[in-house]
């Protein structure tokens, strides 16, 4: 009797083992999966930072454009003016 309770826990155990090892994989499946999703969201993060400082920057760069044309205007009419006058 002590032989089969034996051989019967022993058939457990590596059942059990069986069922750690196939858990645990499944767990480093999800963990890589995780990881790869938390790296694609900070690369997300990233471009809408990224866009957000573009558009910034797109209307600095426009602002100081119209800023040196409206300069440019005005000097050609103030030549214009003493050419005239």
């Amino acid at each position: 009797m002590a032989v089969s309770s034996l051989s019967f826990t022993l058939a457990t155990v590596r059942e059990m083992q069986c069922d750690l090892e196939s858990q645990a994989n499944v767990l480093s499946k999800i963990q890589k999966g995780t990881r790869a999703n938390e790296l694609i969201l900070k690369v997300i993060h990233s471009l809408r930072s990224l866009a957000c400082l573009n558009a910034v920057l797109m209307v600095g760069c426009l602002f100081f454009v119209r800023k040196r044309m409206d300069r440019a205007l005005k000097d050609l009419e103030e030549k214009q003016t003493r050419v005239l006058y």
